[in-house]
């Protein structure tokens, strides 16, 4: 049931799109989406320049936090 943003997440991330960012309540399947679309990417053999990198950020919680995340 998220093929619609599975498709967007991808194309973004393929076409060199930068930082991506997925927020939302807890428990409706970012992290799972972000690691999915990732792997993906990477076993695909054409991950974005740069490569994939995930930040886990739920525990930042002042702007300051984010760039040691």
């Amino acid at each position: 049931g998220r093929e619609g943003e599975l498709a967007w997440l991808r194309g973004r991330l393929a076409a060199g799109g930068g930082t991506s960012v997925l927020r939302g309540p807890p428990g409706i399947g970012k992290t799972r989406l972000a690691v999915q679309v990732g792997r993906e990417l990477v076993e695909g053999g054409a991950p974005p320049t740069g490569g994939v990198w995930f930040c886990e950020l739920a525990g930042a919680r002042a702007a300051g936090d984010l760039l040691e995340a």
